[in-house]
């Protein structure tokens, strides 16, 4: 137990657990509000704590299994989101400038290295091997909570979009259209710290050896 933990690290369980959390509450509250399903864990049983935090976060890392495969096939498939990141087109506080582009070429070509996944991996692996880690772990902590929240209101959306089509009721116009907007929200924001992730460990790399 002791190694999964240390695996997981303290931003990722923390992401895994509330993100569960707010997926499980909100399912319910949701279901017994609108549709009142007998097959969910209703309101009143809330009240068992452990059950609770069992179904959180296992619904957490259900939700972070079935993002991260969302991304990966589906919307950023060729390591869109790296290449994004490692590109010299995209400038910003969370991009990297034209000059430490210039730099961290200088050294991967120094080093014969070419693919751009084995440049990530190198700058992730030394990073790892020889630097602090919080801040990208910070960075995919909220990446992650991000994309689960994304997906879970974009799933919720497609419910209501489809019992409002199939019933004719427009009654639900409101909670569709505040779950679109959230998912948008989430979908950008997990984008955002992924990015922000990619450029921190390359930035890091790109600093330590020009320190040397």
């Amino acid at each position: 137990m002791d190694a999964v933990f240390e695996k997981l690290g303290v931003y990722e369980l923390f992401s895994i657990f509330f993100a569960g959390s707010v997926i499980t509450y909100s399912s319910i509250m949701f279901n017994d509000r609108y549709f009142n399903i007998g097959i969910f864990l209703s309101s009143n049983g809330l009240n068992n704590t452990f059950l609770f935090v069992l179904i959180s976060c296992f619904v957490g890392f259900l939700f972070q299994e079935m993002g991260s495969i969302v991304n990966k096939y589906i919307i950023f498939r060729g390591k869109g989101l790296l290449k994004e990141a490692y590109s010299k087109e995209k400038t910003g506080v969370n991009h990297l400038s034209a000059q430490e582009f210039k730099k961290l070429e200088a050294l991967f070509k120094k080093n014969n290295i070419i693919d751009l996944e084995e440049k990530y991996n190198t700058c992730k692996y030394y990073i790892i091997n020889n630097g602090s880690t919080s801040r990208i772990d910070k960075d995919l902590a909220l990446s992650s909570m991000s994309r689960s929240f994304f997906l879970y209101y974009f799933i919720i959306s497609l419910i209501l979009l489809i019992y409002m089509i199939a019933n004719m009721d427009g009654s639900l116009a409101l909670p569709f259209a505040l779950s679109v907007f959230v998912s948008t929200l989430m979908f950008l924001r997990q984008k955002r710290f992924a990015i922000m992730r990619y450029v921190s460990i390359f930035r890091a790399y790109l600093y330590d050896h020009n320190d040397k």
